[in-house]
């Protein structure tokens, strides 16, 4: 593996509060690391200054030596949009769009493709996620595992080389968090995709990530290999 991501020294303070505290984190290509603590951590804080969503007050995250710091809110949508997937515990998808017409979504600011294009990226993605059949239904026709495996196909419609997701297993019973956790090891597997997964959820997702960090106040507080995964 290579580094693909590192943040040095990363703080983001709200008020009085410190969210994240001087963290220091490096992401090879290709793992599955999970981000694991109780609600008010600081996981999802990381997790958004990862994706370039928030901006950290000190400190700085390079992805393949390139700074993200330092960039203007259009260059980190535009750095998003061609490396990066993102995956929500509430789907986030538009009601009243099929699935097929959710995944092409991203694709729209992207002019030097056809609608034909996108509409054939997306059910290839679909079909990667095991919901080609369902392609035509909207969010309120589908069950909540659908509609997160609708939400995983969006974040790979760009050839994403990094997925990172915020508890996609939350609002899923355990039978279908476990189903959507063994999508997330086969798209690892046999797409290289690199994962960031923050939950709460030690006992499932410490039996399917590569390697697994603890936060608490805001610091990442101990880390493991995790043998089982490999």
């Amino acid at each position: 593996m290579s580094e693909m991501l590192k943040a040095e020294q990363l703080t983001k303070t709200y008020g009085s509060v410190t969210s994240v505290d001087q963290v220091d984190l490096t992401i090879e290509r290709g793992e599955f690391l999970a981000i694991l603590g109780r609600s008010g951590s600081g996981k999802s804080t990381l997790l958004s200054l990862l994706a370039g969503l928030e901006s950290p007050d000190r400190g700085e995250i390079t992805f393949f030596d390139q700074s993200i710091t330092s960039l203007t809110e259009d260059e980190l949508a535009l750095w998003r949009r061609d490396n990066i997937g993102l995956v929500f515990q509430s789907f986030n998808l538009i009601p009243t769009l099929s699935a097929l017409e959710n995944v092409c979504f991203p694709l729209y600011p992207e002019k030097n493709i056809s609608v034909d294009q996108r509409r054939k990226k997306a059910q290839t993605c679909l079909e990667q996620v095991g919901l080609s059949h369902r392609s035509d239904h909207r969010p309120g026709q589908l069950s909540g595992g659908e509609q997160q495996r609708v939400a995983i196909a969006r974040s790979l419609v760009n050839d994403a080389s990094m997925i990172l997701a915020d508890e996609p297993t939350g609002n899923l019973d355990s039978k279908t968090g476990d189903e959507i956790l063994q999508l997330f090891q086969r798209l690892q597997r046999e797409n290289n995709v690199t994962l960031v997964v923050v939950t709460h959820d030690e006992a499932h997702v410490a039996a399917a990530a590569d390697r697994i960090i603890r936060m608490e106040d805001g610091r990442v507080i101990d880390e493991w290999t995790n043998a089982k995964a490999n």
